[in-house]
């Protein structure tokens, strides 16, 4: 068991946000398509509770990211603490067997209920990590995750976003708003559209 600490900016010069995380020395660990799957019981006991359960499928996209761990994961989110940054308890396990980990979570009576997909990008700061997330309908955004919040302030300030509006919603809430309200069912795709979740969960099958 952890504690997820960080916060997102939205970024809207790419290459200059680029070049200051380069002026901080930080190492850049790869580029991924990510694609999370959230699961909950069909009377949405997760959801009510504000918490989150995701299975992260990662496809590395450069060499970089081909160097690092993409299995599969399992996350299970707390609900968030009240302030300024995102703040929760997070539990996390690779799955060697997704199909056996679906087929686990659906006798448990927990289901798919929504997909995203993003490119994210990462880099590694003493510990600390920074990601920069194009986001399908909703945009780019950069996230710091820390040990401790003070931490994650002070590499906010040595990005230049002080004064940036920093967001604890998580993507998955943004995409709800973009699309008009909650429905289950759906994934949206990296490149913008917007489909069944049953036509998606039908190529893990294949």
């Amino acid at each position: 068991m952890g504690k997820e600490i960080e916060t997102k900016v939205r970024v809207d010069d790419e290459a200059a946000f680029v070049a200051a995380i380069d002026r901080l020395g930080a190492t850049y660990r790869g580029a991924w398509s990510e694609t999370d799957i959230f699961f909950d019981h069909p009377e949405q006991r997760l959801i009510e509770q504000d918490m989150a359960l995701r299975m992260r499928l990662d496809v590395p996209l450069d060499e970089a990211a081909r160097q690092g761990d993409h299995s599969p994961r399992l996350t299970c989110k707390g609900p968030r603490e009240v302030g300024d940054l995102k703040v929760r308890v997070e539990h996390e396990v690779e799955v060697p067997d997704v199909s056996g980990m679906r087929d686990i979570l659906h006798w448990m009576n927990y289901f798919e209920v929504f997909c995203y997909q993003k490119i994210r990008r990462r880099w590694n700061l003493d510990g600390s990590e920074i990601t920069l997330d194009q986001v399908p309908l909703v945009g780019q955004f950069a996230e710091v995750e820390a040990a401790d919040e003070q931490t994650v302030h002070s590499i906010i300030e040595q990005l230049g976003r002080q004064q940036a509006e920093t967001l604890t919603e998580s993507y998955v809430h943004l995409l709800y708003e973009k699309l008009g309200k909650m429905k289950p069912g759906r994934c949206v795709y990296a490149d913008g559209r917007v489909s069944s979740l049953t036509d998606y969960l039908e190529t893990l099958s294949e």
